[in-house]
């Protein structure tokens, strides 16, 4: 082969697509050419930096090809136990936290004793005031609104 068609199957060699015939001769090129060997020694380089092998973690396989094998009843059954896993996740990281604190809201809330009004509308009305209120106010209900209002605001 020509220096230009080993150049054109660097590629392939690299990749492992070549007959074994060819990966000797071009194997045996790169050993004699300094140009072809930077190129090479550049591709794997690269690859090494930006396509590095990743390792699956432990078991995946076996639970990827288990799902695939596996009978619909038996995947329905997979899916149920991971909806109810990431349900359970969200339950124990949110809602009991949250409980916690509305708990603590409400015994915190209880625990202060209410305190009654000691005064009852009629003193809290003539302390606003300065005494001029109607003595119908004090003692009956039957006041219309307009006649509070017209009091309150004054006539216009």
């Amino acid at each position: 082969m020509t220096h230009d068609e080993i150049k054109k199957k660097l590629v392939d060699f690299y990749d492992g697509e070549i007959s074994e015939t060819e990966r000797r001769e071009v194997a045996r090129h790169l050993h004699a050419c300094r140009e072809c060997y930077k190129v090479f020694a550049g591709w794997d380089k690269i690859a090494k930096t930006f396509f590095w092998k990743m390792s699956a973690p432990e078991g995946f396989s076996r639970k990827v090809m288990t799902t695939i094998r596996c009978s619909p009843v038996v995947y329905r059954k997979m899916v149920e136990d991971l909806e109810w896993e990431r349900w359970r996740r969200i339950f124990a990281r949110w809602f009991v936290p949250t409980f916690a604190v509305a708990l603590a809201g409400f015994v915190l809330a209880m625990s202060h004793p209410i305190r009654r009004v000691s005064t009852s509308a009629d003193e809290l009305l003539l302390s606003q005031t300065d005494g001029n209120v109607p003595s119908e106010w004090l003692t009956s209900s039957s006041l219309s609104q307009n006649q509070v209002l017209s009091y309150l605001v004054g006539d216009l």
